[in-house]
């Protein structure tokens, strides 16, 4: 595990104002999007990660926005410095989000699972290495202007839209990603792939969940010092069960690392949420 994430801003679809598709009743995703701190499910032995959060009020779901940080590259690696991508390049990944409540009752802290959508999205590649800015200690990587900097991670966010019959949130909610990579997820793909011998390699198992600071610029976190994730390796929890999806939590756990998405719901809300400002973000990549 690397603690040294980095990406810029890479999709149109980031907005944090009233877009026609309900108010943000959370929201941890700063404006501009600057370098991510992420977790990669193949570096991770991960199969599902997220964050449970105080909403500001109850509401139906209408919109999810998740950070994605992609470190793939069509043709070479960002840790080989040789890292080629044609401008507009991607890879389509099926990516599951899953909504669940907060159950304080058991030790996982994960509840009824509420709603759950699986798309595909084309995910982009990261840049090719900019060796003209980018040198020494920066060699292999591209220049973000957002950042103004030499980064590795292209963030970008990826949209979930659901239709009626809308679920209505309970005002602490969890909100989680679930996809596949070579080894890992829930249905690994395998070593099989064509990607999985080609020069670049395979773009999932480069692909990461932003999970960086602050968190809780609209609503609050539900544990400052941990998040939900599942991952098979016990060494990487601080007080999870490997192989089960749940709250990780413990002191510094995960403080100042937590995923960034926002949630939009509309109508239904008849309920104040509470307000702890609490914000966090990890980050270990691969």
């Amino acid at each position: 595990m690397q603690k040294d994430g980095s990406g810029e801003r890479g999709d149109e679809n980031y907005d944090s104002g009233d877009d026609g598709n309900g108010v943000v009743v959370y929201s941890s995703i700063p404006k501009p999007l600057k370098a991510v701190s992420s977790v990669g499910f193949e570096a991770t032995s991960a199969q599902e990660l997220g964050d449970g959060v105080n909403l500001t009020r109850r509401g139906n779901l209408q919109r999810v926005r998740y950070v994605l940080s992609s470190w793939g590259c069509q043709s070479g690696n960002w840790y080989s410095d040789n890292c080629v991508t044609p401008r507009g390049a991607t890879f389509p990944v099926p990516i599951t989000i899953n909504v669940y409540a907060i159950d304080s009752t058991n030790t996982t802290r994960v509840g009824a699972l509420l709603a759950t959508q699986t798309q595909t999205f084309n995910i982009p590649y990261r840049p090719s290495a900019d060796n003209v800015r980018c040198t020494g200690a920066s060699l292999g990587e591209f220049y973000s202007a957002v950042d103004a900097s030499c980064v590795n991670g292209l963030a970008n966010v990826i949209v979930f839209d659901f239709t009626p019959p809308r679920v209505n949130l309970p005002v602490q909610s969890i909100f989680s990603l679930v996809y596949n990579t070579t080894h890992y997820g829930p249905h690994p793909i395998g070593q099989a792939a064509p990607c999985y011998t080609s020069s670049g390699g395979c773009g999932y198992d480069s692909l990461n969940v932003s999970t960086d600071g602050p968190g809780g610029l609209v609503g609050s976190v539900y544990d400052p010092n941990g998040i939900f994730w599942n991952t098979s390796y016990a060494p990487y929890l601080c007080s999870g069960t490997a192989g089960v999806f749940g709250l990780d939590t413990g002191p510094s756990c995960w403080t100042g690392y937590h995923p960034q998405f926002e949630v939009r719901a509309g109508g239904g809300g008849d309920g104040q949420g509470h307000g702890q400002g609490h914000d966090q973000g990890h980050d270990q990549d691969n």
